[in-house]
């Protein structure tokens, strides 16, 4: 009365392209999505650093995140991305520096890669650099996105040739997993992993102006029984009911953290952002 079965399967491995960034309240995104984290602290952190991202070409991207002293909320207030020896600055706002210049015309380039400039609105400013350079890379590209004050950095279609053996907030390309500067220590509390990608003075400035605790001076972080006060009452000036309908297109993985957003600073609009 036994039966039995037998499945042959043939197994094809591919290399997927990758997303990740951050932005919002702000909040966090590794690698494969393996893990978002919220960090509401202030200072200047590495989201990535990618060493082979080009022949002869390192990328870093920094953040730099702002406490908010009226509603105790935390946001990147600026990003920068540097490749080579040439760098992209996106402020509040929709404020941007190529190389150092303010509002330089666009399109134009960074280290070779096109660089361009959107406004769909007056509260909303896209920043992309194109890196597809045939076929193996694709779409791939740096989007960066200011909405009011609020900054967003997004990475997307990113491809292993590129950054593979990348550390910082977002972790590791292949797995996700947050590592600390050792390349062992497994990281997962948001604290730790800020204080540990933290800009530090061995490391390149890479802004244009130095503002916030600079290390050795450690990131700030909020008054946790203010922010909790502040956050009860922003709760009464848009319901939660309301946010997640402003919040219903963006995708499954960021609406929580929009609702999130939205709610804490009591701003529908901040919905018109998209995913972070």
């Amino acid at each position: 009365m036994a039966t039995s079965a037998q499945l042959y399967a043939n197994l094809v491995l591919t290399d997927c392209p990758h997303t990740g960034g951050g932005g919002g309240d702000p909040h966090f995104e590794t690698w494969t999505g393996h893990q978002i984290y919220d960090y509401m602290g202030a200072c200047d952190m590495h989201l990535i650093q990618a060493p082979h991202f080009a022949p002869g070409l390192p990328m870093t991207v920094d953040v730099r995140t702002k406490i908010c002293p009226r509603n105790f909320y935390s946001f990147i207030e600026s990003a920068v991305v540097q490749i080579g020896d040439e760098t992209l600055e996106v402020g509040s706002f929709g404020e941007y520096l190529l190389n150092g210049v303010e509002g330089a015309d666009m399109p134009a380039s960074i280290a070779g890669f096109e660089v361009n400039v959107f406004n769909p609105n007056k509260n909303f400013h896209i920043v992309e650099i194109y890196l597809g350079e045939g076929k193996k890379f694709g779409n791939e590209k740096i989007v960066l996105r200011a909405f009011k004050d609020m900054v967003t950095v997004r990475i997307e279609y990113a491809s292993k040739e590129r950054f593979h053996g990348s550390t910082g907030m977002m972790g590791e390309f292949e797995t996700g997993v947050v590592l600390a500067r050792d390349g062992i220590t497994r990281l997962e509390d948001p604290i730790e992993i800020a204080n540990e990608w933290q800009v530090r003075d061995t490391d390149q400035m890479l802004f244009d102006s130095v503002n916030g605790p600079q290390y050795p001076e450690a990131c700030i972080l909020p008054d946790m029984i203010a922010e909790q006060a502040a956050r009860r009452l922003r709760g009464n000036t848009v319901s939660k009911e309301a946010a997640e309908k402003a919040c219903a297109r963006w995708s499954h993985a960021s609406r929580a953290g929009c609702v999130t957003d939205v709610m804490a600073t009591g701003d529908l609009e901040l919905a018109q952002a998209g995913g972070f």
